[in-house]
């Protein structure tokens, strides 16, 4: 990690001060070591990729701008990222919005996606966190509690790659305090996803997840629903490239259905027929967000696996006459 410029940025709608250090700041060889993990360990987790939007109207974006000089002049790094602070501030002007440390940094050969590259940090951390410390008193220890940042969750922060600025630029970000979903992605940075195979993976997934829940379960029912997301999940697990085609043949089994998730994919701006390579990072991830969970009136719930077959193999639903009641049956050898 190169320089690193650390000020604390308030709430406008609180008309919370700003704090502006002076220049950048040096730090001890441990506190870089720990700030590297901190900020990075989390960001490399993360598969979307995303890109710089410009104003419509002045066809500018600060954030980007800001980016683009550190990269040509490594030492504009201080003047920039009080541009930056001060943006920040300008967008934070909703009422939930927490005051906190803003970093941003430049790291130099890091590696993401296997390859060695160049990166503008911008981090923001907002909880405090109370901790002990102890200390030797001779004949005892003394224990003290403090205020301070968990370093094992990073709330706010952005990778900028000095990628495909032509295309302005390749970026990855974390968002872990979702107060305001549009202040930091939408307000503050101004970016879009890049619609590459995670994103295509992630959004289908989301639409299967979405047609299944509106669709699939008002028309058969939590088993059937349940059955569609496990189809489709498996389809997406055991294939490297998505075909419509393909996926129409093997999941939407009937006409009805068909036509009714033809319907539904417009509102995810899908063309009818199309084809992109699967992201299995993206599938594991998304798999984790789909309907799983049968809630039955009687206050019992089924909670089923994805990765197994048990929709499709291991249940069955019928209906008792003697108790005017719907049931499931499920089968299985031991309980784990």
């Amino acid at each position: 990690m190169g320089a690193i410029a650390i000020h604390r940025v308030g709430n406008k709608h609180r008309a919370e001060r700003n704090f502006i250090a002076e220049g950048t700041s040096d730090l001890e060889v441990e506190i870089r070591a720990a700030l590297l993990s901190y900020f990075l360990k989390p960001l490399k987790r993360e598969d979307q990729r995303y890109r710089f939007e410009l104003d419509e109207r002045t066809g500018a974006n600060v954030i980007r701008n800001a980016a683009a000089e550190i990269f040509i002049d490594p030492e504009s790094l201080y003047e920039q990222s009080v541009i930056i602070l001060h943006h920040l501030y300008n967008q934070s002007t909703h009422p939930n919005i927490k005051s906190g440390e803003l970093y941003v940094a430049h790291f130099t050969d890091i590696i993401v996606d296997d390859e060695l590259v160049n990166a503008i940090g911008i981090f923001k951390s907002e909880r405090r966190s109370e901790f002990l410390k102890i200390t030797s008193g001779g004949t005892h220890l003394d224990l003290k509690i403090q205020d301070g940042i968990n370093l094992g969750r990073l709330d706010k922060g952005c990778l900028i790659l000095d990628a495909a600025a032509g295309d302005n630029y390749r970026i990855l970000s974390v968002d872990n305090n979702n107060y305001d979903t549009e202040y930091w992605l939408r307000s503050f940075l101004m970016m879009e996803p890049v619609k590459d195979q995670v994103f295509q993976t992630k959004n289908f997934m989301e639409l299967c997840n979405s047609f299944s829940e509106e669709v699939v379960a008002k028309d058969a029912g939590k088993g059937e629903q349940m059955k569609f997301i496990a189809d489709s999940v498996d389809y997406f697990a055991n294939n490297e490239q998505f075909d419509f085609d393909k996926f129409r043949e093997e999941i939407l089994v009937d006409e009805p259905r068909e036509r009714k998730f033809k319907q539904f994919q417009e509102d995810y701006e899908f063309p009818e027929n199309y084809s992109f390579e699967i992201s299995q990072p993206a599938v594991s991830k998304a798999r984790k967000k789909m309907s799983n969970l049968i809630k039955l009136d009687s206050g019992v719930q089924i909670k089923l696996d994805h990765a197994s077959e048990a929709a499709q193999s291991y249940m069955e639903k019928g209906f008792d006459e003697q108790k005017g009641m719907h049931y499931y049956k499920v089968f299985f050898n031991e309980e784990l």
